[in-house]
């Protein structure tokens, strides 16, 4: 895997402190902050009273402190959702503090992270406070960590030996071989959490207790049916918005639909998709094509399609 630095105004940190702070997120997210050691991560989800994803998050425990990760834009929505609870408790949250910024670091940097302190190891999954911050090295699918800071971008750049820049495409292609559906925006609000899979992939709990949303969602893990599954395929070259407007289903050796594709991310080398199935195909994805462009049956990736379901 190549290295890069995905910039600060990629993303969005909620930091959730105060007395009540446990007891709050606990009533709200689908993961289980109560059982979250310190120094550590998990991934967790906050949806509505229809059970429908909010956000989407990498959640840090610091110390005391918990810091919400996401995408550029979801912060602001969380913290309207979740703004109707806050005067029940003693906890803040803070969108973004000042003079820090969270960096997405992937490659051999991320494996070596915890040499920005001076030390020799740091366990995925574990965060690692600082003076300016904290490390995290993240669980999942190739070397991946989050870095909040508040040294200078001169600095920043001396520490990792001037990085090349990375996109957040980027940084989701590699969450994808992980699992991780790359929640933004547009999606807040539309789907359910195992719509993104987020049932299957530790971002909820289903022995924590009530939280928003919390019955439908547990309704849908013991009693849904899904009909039809999102995959997750490697194509042979990148597909553009504009082929996907032109051509977004998903076709077969005979030309016939098979559906939709959901999403694609490339990292430069590394094309994905995300595509709309039957639960039950059994076909060839060697025979299927993308906007005219080839899914591509490696036997080492054939081996590994990550199935998502996805209820109607």
């Amino acid at each position: 895997m190549h290295s890069f630095v995905v910039s600060a105004d990629t993303f969005d940190v909620i930091q959730a402190q105060g007395p009540d702070v446990v007891r709050f997120l606990q009533g709200q997210l689908t993961c289980d902050v109560a059982a979250l050691p310190a120094n550590s991560q998990i991934y967790g989800a906050c949806c509505n009273n229809k059970g429908r994803v909010i956000a989407g998050f990498t959640l840090v425990r610091v110390e005391a402190i918990y810091y919400l990760c996401m995408a550029r834009g979801l912060g602001a929505l969380l913290i309207d959702a979740l703004r109707k609870y806050l005067p029940f408790y003693k906890c803040e949250l803070i969108l973004a503090a000042t003079g820090h910024q969270l960096l997405a670091v992937a490659g051999v940097h991320a494996e070596q992270m915890e040499k920005f302190a001076g030390l020799h190891t740091l366990a995925a999954g574990s965060a690692l406070a600082q003076d300016s911050g904290w490390l995290c090295k993240l669980e999942g699918a190739g070397a991946r960590g989050l870095w909040w800071c508040n040294h200078s971008q001169s600095d920043i750049k001396t520490i990792v030996n001037e990085l090349p820049a990375g996109t957040l495409e980027q940084w989701e292609c590699l969450g994808l071989l992980a699992g991780h559906y790359p929640l933004r925006q547009a999606d807040c609000g539309v789907f359910t959490p195992q719509e993104l899979n987020y049932d299957q992939n530790g971002y909820i709990s289903f022995s924590k207790g009530c939280y928003t949303g919390q019955e439908i969602v547990a309704r849908m893990h013991y009693r849904g049916k899904p009909k039809k599954q999102l995959y997750l395929v490697k194509l042979a070259q990148a597909v553009t918005a504009d082929m996907l407007d032109q051509q977004p289903d998903v076709t077969d050796r005979q030309n016939q639909s098979l559906r939709h594709c959901r999403l694609t991310r490339s990292d430069g080398n590394l094309h994905l998709a995300l595509i709309e199935l039957a639960t039950d195909y059994a076909g060839d994805f060697g025979a299927l094509r993308l906007a005219q462009v080839p899914v591509v049956a490696g036997c080492a990736f054939e081996s590994k399609v990550i199935q998502f379901s996805h209820f109607s």
